[in-house]
């Protein structure tokens, strides 16, 4: 995770905060069978990548996209998880802000 976020200039401590949050600590479906670390869509569903590197790097290019670089952890949960967003039927993306910042915090403690 690390080797990623250097390459795209963004923080490491967000990069894992929000890998361990999307994951749920690498227990989820989308983690083990598609290596989405990220929750990270496409437009048949959740994006598949050939390799947990490939999967990872996806997320720290993301966030060093224009849309979320420079932003707090909520401006960023705004457009990541925005709450009430249809493809969130069980409204998890109620707990995105407070799960990645508890996780940022333990990383850059």
């Amino acid at each position: 995770m690390e080797s990623a976020a250097k390459k795209y200039g963004v923080d490491p401590a967000l990069v894992k905060a929000i890998i361990q949050h999307e994951t749920g600590n690498m227990t989820s479906k989308a983690a083990k069978s598609k290596n989405n670390f990220g929750g990270i869509m496409g437009s048949g569903g959740l994006r598949t990548y050939g390799s947990a590197e490939e999967g990872i790097d996806a997320v720290a290019k993301l966030l060093a996209t224009d849309r979320y670089r420079g932003k707090s952890i909520p401006q960023i949960g705004a457009i990541y998880a925005p709450i009430g967003a249809s493809n969130d039927p069980n409204g998890l993306n109620n707990h995105w802000v407070s799960g990645v910042t508890k996780f940022y915090n333990q990383y850059k403690g």
